[in-house]
C-alpha cells in the first residue's frame, strides 16, 4: 500500500459543486465519486478494474456499470491505473511547500548559528541579561543579523490574498513550539488563504505578519492546543487587523463541523 505523507487535501465545495461533470452526477454517482478521490489521494493511485472499484465503492457490479459513465471524465488511466490530475497538482503542491519550509529553517539555523559565531560576546551579554526589554532584544537582532528587519524576505507561500515569508514560518513556528509539525502550516495557508477569497476579504500586507499571526493562534485554540499568548490578541493587533480577525472569525464559525 502506497503512504501518502499529507493525511488531507484541500476540498473546495464551490469548485467542487460547480464542477460541470459534478453537477450532472446523481446522488449515487457523487457518493462513489467521493469514495474514490479519497482512496485515490491515500494510495496516490487506483487499479482500473472494475470490479476492484464496484468492491471499494461498495456497489454490486450491475450498479457499478451505471455509475462510472458519470465518473470516468473526472479520471485519467495510465498503464492500468486509475488518477486524478487535481489530486497529482495537490500533492505536488504540498511537497513543493513541504521542501520549501524545510529549506528555509535550515536556511534560518544557519544564518542565526553564523551570525552568533560572529559577534559571541556582544550576543551572549544581551542574552544573559535578566528579562530584556523589547528594545535590548531589537539591538541583540540587529547585531546578530545587521538590522531588525534584516529577516529573509523570500515568500514560502503565494495565495491569491497574501504572502508567508520565511521569517512568518519561523515566527509560527516558534509559536506553536511542539506543536508545529502536527499543525501543518502548508495546509493551513491554503485554506486560510481560501476563507480569505471566498469571504472577499482584504488582509493588511504591512502588519508585520500579525494578522497570519492572529488567525494561527485563533485556529490553535479552536483546536485546542494549549498555546499560550502573553498579551490577549485583540490588545496586540491594530483596528484594521482586528475587525478582519473578527470577520474571518465568524465565516469559520459559520461553517457546518
Amino acid at each position: 500500500m502506497a503512504r501518502e505523507q499529507s493525511p488531507a487535501f484541500q476540498f473546495y465545495p464551490r469548485d467542487f459543486l460547480t464542477d460541470g461533470n459534478v453537477a450532472t452526477m446523481t446522488l449515487a454517482e457523487r457518493g462513489a465519486y467521493i469514495t474514490l478521490l479519497c482512496l485515490c489521494w491515500q494510495e496516490q493511485s487506483l487499479p482500473f478494474e472494475h470490479k476492484k472499484l464496484a468492491r471499494v465503492v461498495g456497489v454490486s457490479m450491475a450498479a457499478w456499470i451505471k455509475i462510472w459513465p458519470a465518473l470516468s471524465p473526472c479520471f485519467s488511466i495510465t498503464q492500468g491505473r486509475l488518477s486524478h490530475p487535481r489530486l497529482d497538482r495537490e500533492r505536488e503542491k504540498q511537497a513543493i511547500f513541504r521542501e520549501q519550509r524545510s529549506t528555509a529553517g535550515k536556511n534560518s539555523a544557519t544564518r542565526r548559528q553564523r551570525a552568533f559565531n560572529e559577534t559571541p560576546t556582544d550576543v551572549q551579554r544581551e542574552s544573559n541579561s535578566p528579562s530584556p526589554s523589547p528594545i535590548s532584544s531589537l539591538l541583540v537582532l540587529q547585531k546578530t543579523e545587521g538590522r531588525a528587519d534584516a529577516r529573509s524576505k523570500r515568500p514560502i507561500f503565494t495565495g491569491q490574498r497574501f504572502v508567508v515569508f520565511e521569517w512568518q514560518l519561523d515566527d509560527l513556528m516558534r509559536i506553536l513550539g511542539a506543536h508545529a509539525e502536527d499543525f501543518r502550516l502548508d495546509e493551513w495557508f491554503f485554506a486560510l488563504d481560501q476563507q480569505a477569497v471566498h469571504s472577499g476579504l482584504v488582509i493588511p500586507q504591512r502588519d508585520g505578519g500579525q494578522w497570519l499571526q492572529a488567525q494561527t493562534l485563533a485556529e490553535a485554540r479552536r483546536r485546542g492546543l494549549p498555546i499560550a499568548t502573553a498579551v490577549p490578541p485583540e490588545q496586540q493587533f491594530g483596528k484594521q487587523t482586528t475587525r478582519l480577525m473578527a470577520a474571518l472569525a465568524n465565516l469559520s464559525d459559520e461553517r457546518p463541523a
